[in-house]
């Protein structure tokens, strides 16, 4: 693995820049964006087995130009990623568990003008005058928590340990460290928050996931990094930022770079919307994550797209071989590329989709019967990015972080599996 290199932005000399305290710019705005919050709702009581309409979106907001984060809790965890548009549809999909879900979704306008602004206000747009990037009646998120985890291989929650340790390991595997929330009662699942990873090397980044307590409020962070067969493998450097609405800090204000300049904007309520001294995320590139050409298209009852999910399917173990990697689903990645952003400060934020891979275990004789009724392999596969290239190219990938589960039939893709999709957003953090 290499160190990531710096490629920060520069002021092309004309239209809106943001400066840093330091001097130094944080975004020019020539292709980036902001996570402009124009939508909001929450919800209670929904079946874990149901994809289900919680909300309409306003007029305007569509799949193609918005993208949605959701965070919900019930049966002692939370998840998210799982909301998505259809028409003007606002839905979400559970992915696995027992008893209901509450918390919110909210939803993000990247792209075209907000259709609501009327004509009234500040808007900024983008170099080619096709998108709106800051008006003065959408919310943009900030950074309301930052850090680094430990680099320490060991069995704690603060330590990485290894991430599925079966007898027979075959193909990638994934260490994990659990990131407990100092405060147990900041982050209500009413109100959506965003996690977003980076790496110091060019290892993949792996979807994070979230858990919440039964009285509704998030308590921990579970983060994945690359692992191998042989243990765990602590490599640079993996950091995080927890992303708010600007709302949250109300009657307050987000926390600011220490700057006593810049620009504000303020809505039509007289509620200030954005700051230029605010700790934020600039969106400098949206990647859909639908984009493998291999894998299996077999979808279960959780997919709400279609196409090919990057995970191929194990092969039964053959008497006589000793080949265990045949009873592994493999992972398969596809590569973007013409890109432009900045590998050093840029974090990973998963959006709109589901993308969790999982196949059974396979018996050693392809039946579970004795004697050779061991059974090794399959696989869990989650979301996974990994930069490339000086910030020309990233690489997606559905990550194999463990075996599968001991379900039948051996080998297979299991129900509650959810087809890769939505975006994943390559934020720039300073």
């Amino acid at each position: 693995m290499a160190v990531l290199t710096s490629n920060p932005p520069t002021a092309n000399g004309y239209g809106l820049a943001i400066y840093k305290a330091d001097g130094s710019v944080l975004t020019d705005f020539t292709n980036d964006y902001m996570l402009r919050e124009v939508y909001k709702v929450t919800f209670s009581s929904i079946s874990n087995a149901s994809d289900v309409s919680i909300g309409t979106v306003p007029s305007g907001i569509t799949s193609s130009n918005s993208i949605v984060v959701t965070t919900y809790g019930g049966a002692s965890w939370a998840y998210t990623n799982t909301g998505y548009i259809t028409g003007s549809d606002l839905r979400i999909n559970p992915v696995k568990g027992s008893g209901t879900r509450s918390g919110s979704a909210t939803v993000f306008q990247y792209k075209d003008a907000t259709p609501w602004l009327g004509s009234y206000g500040l808007q900024i747009w983008d170099a080619a005058g096709a998108n709106s990037i800051l008006d003065s009646e959408s919310l943009v998120w900030v950074v309301d928590a930052q850090g680094d985890l430990s680099n320490t291989v060991g069995t704690g929650s603060y330590e990485w340990a290894r991430y599925g340790s079966d007898d027979y390991d075959t193909d990638e595997h994934a260490s994990r460290i659990v990131l407990l929330l100092p405060d147990a009662t900041r982050y209500p699942v009413t109100d959506t928050i965003a996690v977003a990873v980076r790496s110091s090397e060019d290892q993949y980044i792996i979807q994070p996931y979230i858990f919440a307590n039964s009285s509704g409020y998030i308590t921990k962070i579970v983060f994945h990094r690359e692992g191998t067969d042989e243990g765990v493998l602590a490599v640079g450097t993996i950091s995080y930022a927890i992303l708010v609405s600007p709302e949250f800090y109300l009657p307050g204000a987000p926390a600011s770079d220490g700057a006593s300049y810049g620009m504000e904007f303020w809505n039509n309520a007289g509620k200030l919307t954005w700051s230029s001294t605010w700790k934020q995320a600039v969106m400098q590139e949206l990647i859909p994550f639908n984009e493998f050409s291999t894998g299996t298209t077999g979808n279960g009852s959780y997919d709400h797209s279609t196409g090919y999910d990057g995970v191929i399917a194990p092969t039964l173990f053959e008497l006589g071989e000793y080949n265990y990697r045949s009873c592994a689903s493999k992972s398969r990645s596809t590569t973007v590329s013409g890109l432009d952003y900045d590998p050093l400060k840029c974090y990973v934020m998963f959006f709109a989709g589901q993308g969790r891979v999982e196949y059974n275990k396979v018996a050693l004789d392809g039946s579970g019967g004795s004697p050779y009724g061991t059974r090794v392999g399959g696989g869990q596969h989650w979301q996974a990015v990994r930069m490339k290239n000086g910030g020309t190219s990233v690489d997606l990938k559905m990550y194999r972080t463990a075996n599968g589960p001991l379900g039948t039939p051996t080998g297979s893709r299991t129900a509650d599996s959810s087809h890769p999709d939505g975006h994943i957003a390559l934020v720039r953090i300073d």
